[in-house]
């Protein structure tokens, strides 16, 4: 059972590797994206933490990022549910487990020329959470002087499914190489799925066990 449990516990970690990672940005104008309000970031922290100034312009500051909201056009609009980032700012979630991660999505609005994203977003493992690895990088310097409010979504996703497994958590590093300076990050949203609990592989490679004997026993 132990060496079933093993096995399989290995191959759940070849899957983490981050391979063929891919960013996609997109943008439109005059128009805001639908967000999520059930990933990871809403419903399965154990702590966050902030570095730097989200605040500018009156904006709603850090809880933007995990209200689920995107908000209407515009600086603050609907209330307010951007936050701005600027270079040096630093946020980071901590899960209350050990997640694989699938995709991350953030997005980004403001006026006509501070709707783009740029930052690094880093990873750290549950075996090694003090040790935060590159997993990708966002930029889109994109603005919409003389069209109407930019709107911005960057997508990351991997060709293997995964990003990476065994996750503790991320950590944003905002950049501040955009054309126009700070920029309203509207929400981010990290999805992905618990780490099976050894007991739990080991059953499963149990059945599987029994599942191939069975079939050795009919075919003879």
């Amino acid at each position: 059972m132990k060496f079933v449990a093993a096995a399989l516990l290995s191959l759940f970690a070849a899957a983490s590797s981050h391979a063929g990672v891919t960013v996609t940005n997109t943008t439109q104008y005059n128009q805001g994206y639908a967000v999520s309000n059930t990933d990871l970031l809403q419903h399965h922290l154990s702590s966050s933490s902030y570095t730097g100034n989200f605040t500018a312009e009156n904006t709603l500051g850090t809880d933007a990022f995990t209200n689920g909201i995107y908000g209407g056009q515009g600086n603050q609009g609907n209330g307010g549910e951007a936050a701005t980032g600027v270079g040096g700012n630093v946020a980071t979630y901590m899960f209350d487990a050990a997640y694989n991660l699938t995709s991350i999505d953030s997005y980004a609005g403001w006026d006509a020329y501070r709707g783009g994203q740029s930052y690094d977003v880093f990873y750290a493992t549950y075996d090694d959470p003090s040790t935060w690895l590159l997993l990708a990088s966002v930029y889109n310097n994109d603005n919409g002087a003389g069209i109407g409010d930019t709107n911005t979504h960057a997508s990351i996703v991997s060709d293997s499914g995964f990003l990476a497994n065994n996750v503790a958590g991320v950590r944003f590093n905002f950049k501040d190489d955009l054309s126009f300076g700070y920029n309203g990050y509207r929400e981010i949203d990290v999805q992905g799925s618990a780490v099976p609990e050894p007991s739990s592989i080991a059953l499963f490679g149990l059945a599987l066990a029994g599942i191939a004997a069975f079939a050795r026993r009919q075919r003879g």
